[in-house]
């Protein structure tokens, strides 16, 4: 190899960046051993390993580098961009600071560490850092609408209103009304009167938008998110979930993409195997990754191949996901070119496990990427796309008639007999990571497990009657986001105060924390509306009564009585508000019954996991979808 370092080096560039990875990767090992130490060399190392998707042997090669050159900033960004991917935010975030105080004015750079100080719990840093990018740079809408977005989490929904309002005025960008429809809707509303009037506000924001033409950026709109919050009010979302689509389709066309062999004829004799895809960007960690990997793993291989398009991601369950389908692939941050991966699968049917959640998937949902497109129960709403085929659910997620079932969605309700998941067996937890409970002791431990944006104000008066009922009683929840407890706790101390003062907050728990405390708890309270999804599951795995209320016809409240239902014990049950505190107290009250229902749980709890009908059901589901398209096409 010529000893020429800056042609050498400049070769390397080029390979990177040409996505030469392997050649990259050969080069820069043999001039690390020409030039050793050399702190350019050991950075495109680093770089090489990040597009190869390997962050923790990026990390090594990027922390070298900065130490070889702690003045050049460009080294620290990169290495802070991976720590954030690696979840150190801590650590991101002083690199991001060294690399201001060489170069103080990049706004990139402070929006990016504005991100990693939001994930680290850190608000009102990550809020000066957001809005001194924007100062820096108001045509940055990156920093502006993290910003918003921020600041409606933290519930200042006025401003950030405003700033999506500003960003749309100066753009010209339909894409920002959807949103400005959607912020309406508080994550934590200060009362039953403010949800309502937020509701009617944000269904006739979106009633605005019909027959409306306007531009829409699709560059952008992966950074405006989705209409998340809608669903978490009790409502029909099914109007306006096809409102909002059909917006989107008549300004932004791009989103049609279609896979170039759909309507084609396969080519593929009878005995061919039908190839699936499952996508999502939470297969890890996650609700979904928990619900879903089972039916992933134990679909027949004698009937079907399986492919799975994710993100990246680093856990037990990713890896579980990873290791037991017949092909994955990582899903590209940019729309068009996670359609174009997707397509050149030529699937023949495509499972979106959830849509709604993250922008990628929902966006990428308006394509045509497979003949048959299913949605499943990850995210418990109607998509209103027409690109979506089936809504894969169960029967006791949905109401009794068929009709009325099917009024709320705009796919074909399928309706299997089990809760449409195969559950594994819920772990043991490690005892010694329990959260401190002793504001309980010799208390009855009333437990509501439930993300705080769940909990309605109609759920208030049951929490407050149940609390007045048991004088002995506490309560606890999961603390949130900065602020939220404070929002709740004003709302329960205006109906009792005395009460409110029996009601605590522990901090967001791993997994292992998170059993304990279903495990310590006497009683769960399941919210209403909305209520437990895996929460529920595992929280019956332990034996622990749940008191639910199933008082929506919606699938969003229906989950917990349908695993009862699932596993025989229908005690706790609740047919009313009145019944619902009843209950509770009862639990809370009667040792001795609750013994029993305990009991009975954990004797059919195994009821709950591992059903082979939901696989024959489904792959029944699947094998007749894709015969019927098949016919279509002749």
């Amino acid at each position: 190899m010529p000893h020429n370092l800056e042609e050498q080096l400049d070769t390397a560039f080029q390979l990177v960046q040409s996505n030469r990875l392997e050649e990259a990767w050969v080069h820069c090992q043999q001039l690390d051993k020409f030039f050793p130490e050399v702190p350019q060399i050991v950075f495109l190392l680093g770089a090489v390993m990040l597009k190869m998707n390997n962050p923790k042997a990026a990390e090594f090669y990027l922390q070298a580098a900065v130490r070889l050159a702690p003045e050049v900033a460009e080294f620290r960004t990169v290495l802070a961009g991976n720590l954030r991917t690696l979840g150190k935010m801590d650590d991101a975030v002083t690199h991001y600071e060294a690399a201001l105080r060489l170069h103080p004015d990049q706004y990139n750079v402070l929006s990016d560490m504005g991100s990693a100080l939001k994930s680290a719990g850190r608000y009102p840093d990550a809020e000066a850092a957001f809005r001194r990018a924007k100062d820096l740079e108001p045509s940055h809408s990156s920093a502006a609408i993290k910003l918003a977005r921020l600041l409606r989490e933290m519930g200042n929904i006025e401003e950030a209103r405003q700033i999506l309002q500003t960003l749309a005025d100066r753009r010209n960008d339909g894409g920002f009304y959807v949103p400005l429809a959607g912020w309406y809707l508080p994550f934590i509303p200060t009362s039953l009167e403010e949800i309502r009037t937020a509701r009617t506000s944000y269904e006739n924001a979106v009633e605005q938008l019909t027959d409306n033409t306007m531009p829409v950026n699709p560059a952008m709109l992966l950074e405006l998110g989705t209409n998340f919050m809608a669903v978490y009010q009790g409502d029909d979302d099914r109007r306006y979930q096809e409102t909002i689509a059909d917006f989107y389709l008549r300004n932004c066309p791009e989103l049609t993409f279609t896979a170039t062999h759909i309507g084609k004829s396969s080519g593929h004799s009878e005995t061919e195997k039908i190839r699936i895809g499952f996508v999502s960007c939470n297969f890890f960690n996650h609700t979904v990754g928990k619900l879903f990997r089972g039916i992933v793993a134990k679909l027949n291989r004698d009937k079907f191949s399986v492919s799975v398009f994710s993100r990246p991601e680093d856990d037990e369950i990713s890896h579980f996901i990873r290791g037991n389908c017949d092909a994955h692939t990582d899903l590209p941050d940019e729309l068009n070119a996670a359609s174009k991966v997707i397509g050149e699968a030529e699937l023949d049917i495509l499972f979106y496990t959830d849509i709604g959640m993250d922008p990628l998937i929902y966006f990428l949902a308006f394509a045509r990427l497979a003949p048959v497109q299913c949605v499943g129960w990850g995210h418990g709403v109607t998509t209103g796309l027409p690109s979506m085929d089936y809504f894969i659910s169960h029967h006791g997620l949905e109401e009794d008639d068929p009709a009325a079932a099917q009024s709320h969605y705009s796919e074909k309700l399928i309706q299997l007999s089990q809760p449409p998941t195969y559950m594994y067996p819920i772990q043991q937890y490690d005892p010694g990571e329990a959260p401190d409970l002793s504001f309980a002791e010799n208390r009855t431990l009333y437990c509501c497990l439930q993300t705080l944006f769940k909990v309605h104000p109609e759920f208030d008066h049951l929490l407050m009657d149940i609390l007045k009922s048991d004088g002995a009683g506490v309560a606890v929840f999961i603390d949130g986001l900065p602020g939220w407890s404070d929002k709740l706790m004003e709302r329960w101390r205006q109906i009792d105060e005395q009460a409110a003062e029996r009601i605590f907050f522990v901090p967001r728990l791993n997994q292992n924390a998170f059993l304990a405390l279903v495990d310590r708890a006497d009683v769960i309270l399941d919210t209403i509306h909305t209520c437990g999804g895996l929460s529920s599951a595992e929280a019956l795995a332990s034996g622990t009564p749940i008191v639910t209320w199933p008082n929506s016809p919606l699938l969003f409240g229906r989950v917990t009585s349908a695993y009862y239902h699932q596993i025989g014990v229908l005690d706790c049950i609740a047919d009313s508000a009145q019944e619902y505190v009843e209950i509770a107290v009862r639990l809370g009250q009667d040792r001795k019954w609750r013994d029993q229902i305990a009991a009975r749980i954990k004797n059919s709890r195994n009821l709950m996991f591992q059903r082979q009908e939901v696989l024959a059901e489904l792959e029944a589901f699947l094998v007749e979808a894709h015969h019927q398209e098949k016919i279509h096409n002749i």
